[in-house]
């Protein structure tokens, strides 16, 4: 028989998170919503006050917006070198990581039905992913330079200059007129379409593999061992690659991207539903 000492749990519920950070001009961050499940362990000092661990898997993310009617936008054709482009770019991308979390918090059973608990967790991210759309319409040539792409993105796993895995042996097409002639860009992309192998070896993944947050909550206990718990999570460090980062906006002199290094920090709010024992 266990130890009144010695708890353990499980619980699962929903995730509502977003990135918070420094912002450019018409570029915005809203809540996605993911799930979360996992087993918990409790070493209890006093009937009152204890230590829990636990291990997740989660999911977290952010939707990010940019819409701006003087942007750049770096043209790829198919058959012909790339070539800077302004115009209106209208860019939606809903990014969903999933993770491994260890959480590490203290608990006070402040009354029989409430449990107050603040701690700090460390997460191993294993499933960065993004799907989205970027609408481009150009200022000088409106009738023949506008197009929509879409993006299937998975940062972990893509290549320099790729398609999503699902299309290397399908590729999909969009076909405009540059200077009278017909060109193909493709129209599905991965993360590093526009990188070339040796910047993605230099600059690295987009998004960092180590994350970690400071956590405070309190669970509600319908009787001895089912409850309802509330948490919201404050990311400590930053979530993106400050290699990867760029402006969405402008370009420098020389029709090179700005490097803006960001700090993006993740802000979660989670709904759970545990039984501990």
């Amino acid at each position: 028989m266990l130890s009144a000492q010695h708890r353990f749990g499980v619980r699962a519920g929903i995730n509502y998170s977003r990135f918070s950070g420094e912002l450019e001009i018409n570029e915005s961050y809203s809540f996605a919503s993911g799930f979360h499940f996992g087993f918990n362990y409790t070493y209890q000092f006093t009937p009152v006050i204890g230590l829990r661990a636990e291990l997740l898997y989660l999911q977290k993310g952010t939707k990010r917006d940019f819409e701006d009617d003087n942007a750049f936008n770096v043209v790829i054709p198919i058959s012909t070198p790339r070539f800077v482009e302004e115009g209106k770019v209208d860019f939606f991308i809903n990014y969903s990581h999933t993770y491994f979390s260890i959480p590490i918090t203290a608990m006070i059973q402040v009354t029989p039905k409430l449990e107050l608990f603040g701690g700090v967790s460390v997460d191993m991210m294993f499933g960065p992913a993004g799907a989205g759309t970027m609408y481009f319409e150009s200022i000088d040539r409106p009738d023949q330079i506008r197009y929509e792409i879409q993006y299937d993105h998975n940062y972990k796993k893509d290549q320099a200059g790729g398609l999503p895995n699902a299309l290397f042996s399908n590729p999909q097409f969009t076909s405009l007129i540059i200077n009278g002639e017909a060109e193909d860009i493709v129209r599905i992309r991965g993360a590093y379409f526009d990188n070339t192998a040796a910047e993605l070896q230099q600059l690295g993944k987009k998004f960092n593999f180590w994350n970690s947050s400071v956590i405070l909550g309190f669970n509600v206990f319908v009787n001895r061992g089912f409850y309802i718990g509330l948490r919201g999570e404050l990311g400590l460090t930053d979530v993106t690659n400050d290699r990867m980062d760029f402006s969405l906006k402008e370009l420098d002199g020389e029709n090179n991207l700005i490097p803006r290094a960001d700090r993006d920090i993740t802000q979660n709010l989670s709904l759970s539903f545990g039984f501990r024992f």
